[in-house]
């Protein structure tokens, strides 16, 4: 549930079968799915252009390789 509500405050995402966890309401889960991807709704377009405008930023960072090197770094001590 975490990442869902992580995905909503950020406004890259949708937290998609809020009325329904642990389970999933394909009906609501579906809703979601066509506001996101339906190029005619701004609302997703705008969700999806942050989504990407996100992952450049995170793709400059490269912190899962960071931590990895560091790790063995400080294994070889």
């Amino acid at each position: 549930y975490d990442f869902a509500e992580k995905v909503e405050y950020l406004g890259i995402g949708i937290y998609g079968s809020r009325n329904s966890p642990p389970k999933i309401d394909p009906a609501l889960l579906g809703s979601a799915l066509v506001e996101i991807t339906d190029e005619k709704n701004e609302k997703g377009r705008g969700m999806r252009t942050r989504a990407n405008d996100l992952a450049k930023v995170m793709d400059r960072y490269k912190g899962r390789k960071v931590a990895a090197d560091k790790i063995i770094e400080l294994s070889e001590l």
